[in-house]
Parts: C-alpha cells; sequence; structure tokens
C-alpha cells in the first residue's frame, strides 16, 4: 500500500502519540485509502504527509517530511512481504551526488519551490 501511496518503493514512518501531536501550519489534506486507513498530503504539492488507522492512539508521520530526519533511530520493518527484490542490493550500487550528474544551470533550474524547512 506504501508503494502506491509514496509512488515509491515504500515509505519510512516514524510514531507518534496523537496526544503529542499537532500540525502547527494548515490542516493537511486527506484521503480514505482503505477501509481503515486515512493518509494526509499537502494540499499544495501533494508531499505525503502521514497515515492513521482508524481508532490508533498514534500517527505515523513521514520520515523524510521532518526537518532533519538524520536523528532518527528505526526500530523495525513492517510489510516486507511486498519488498521489491532489488531494494536488499541498493545500497551496493555505486554512488554519485546529483553535481557529478548535471551542470551548474541545470543545477539552478532544480532549486526547490517546495516548503522550506524552517521558517
Amino acid at each position: 500500500m506504501c508503494q502506491k501511496a509514496f509512488g515509491n518503493w515504500g515509505a519510512a514512518f516514524i510514531e507518534v502519540p496523537l496526544k503529542r501531536f499537532r500540525w502547527t501550519k494548515a490542516s493537511p489534506g486527506t484521503f480514505q485509502s482503505s477501509a481503515r486507513v486515512t493518509r494526509s498530503f499537502c494540499p499544495k504539492c501533494g508531499t505525503p504527509l502521514a497515515m492513521q488507522e482508524q481508532g490508533d492512539d498514534f500517527i505515523d508521520l513521514a520520515a523524510g517530511t521532518l526537518d532533519d530526519p538524520s536523528g532518527i533511530i528505526f526500530t523495525r520493518q513492517v510489510g516486507v512481504e511486498s519488498r521489491l527484490p532489488w531494494f536488499k542490493t541498493l545500497h551496493e550500487l555505486p554512488e554519485m551526488e546529483t553535481k557529478e550528474t548535471r551542470s551548474a544551470v541545470e543545477l539552478l533550474h532544480l532549486a526547490s519551490r517546495q516548503h522550506p524547512d524552517q521558517d
């Protein structure tokens, strides 16, 4: 299900108790992706933000939407039955930085128009 919701191999979430969570900007858009799951997204750019299962006391936030996701320590993987075959060896492929594959002019045109990390 995460593959369809994120258009990607899957999704990395962090679980946050609802009693400790609130949206600090405008409310997100929502989509009822199954009988029990509601997904939240940015109504301006479409970025997936969260998912919540009906009756759950937690909200699962998309880890990549945090200002600094580098401090997250993941403790488990769920839904591994859907893992794509190439995912286990992805880290073994040669690595390149974006600047190695794009010219300086191309990089200027790739500047993000999405919400900045900080206000």
